[in-house]
């Protein structure tokens, strides 16, 4: 019997990681301006955003409510970045059909932003790599409280 190898993708250097529990999923940040997710119960990709604007190296993940989460990371060039995901679930599934690049789905981050799911915010804070970001929820009666904290 003869195993077939997979397609071999090229090596990246992962700068980050975090598990998106909710969706058993991994969140990885690399070294070529994307964020990849995986299945976390097997480590198989699932779907890539790419065409960051610089490198994540911080990363951060916070369910916001049913079906809503927000995937923060910190980048090399002081500044914040946010992706506000809405219906989670179907996005994320919706993704996973987009062409392969080096065979795995693949969406930009400007053509995610088409989206009415996702709002991606990014600010400037420093002028020096943003090394840790960290982003607390919670629901109050008179709506929602972010906290955002990072060095």
């Amino acid at each position: 019997m003869q195993h077939e190898r997979p397609v071999s993708r090229k090596p990246k250097w992962a700068t980050d990681f975090i598990t998106m529990p909710q969706y058993n999923k991994l969140i990885m940040g690399t070294g070529d301006r994307e964020i990849q997710l995986y299945e976390l119960s097997s480590l198989e990709p699932y779907c890539q955003i790419s065409s960051l604007e610089t490198v994540p190296l911080r990363l951060d993940y916070c369910y916001t409510g049913p079906d809503e989460c927000s995937i923060l990371y910190g980048d090399s060039q002081g500044c914040v970045n946010i992706i506000l995901i809405t219906s989670v679930g179907e996005t994320l599934r919706m993704w996973k059909k987009l062409p392969k690049i080096e065979n795995v789905p693949n969406i930009g981050i400007d053509n995610a932003m088409l989206s009415q799911n996702v709002t991606y915010i990014r600010w400037k804070v420093h002028q020096d790599w943003v090394t840790k970001v960290t982003f607390s929820f919670s629901r109050c009666t008179l709506g929602y409280l972010f906290c955002l904290s990072m060095e």
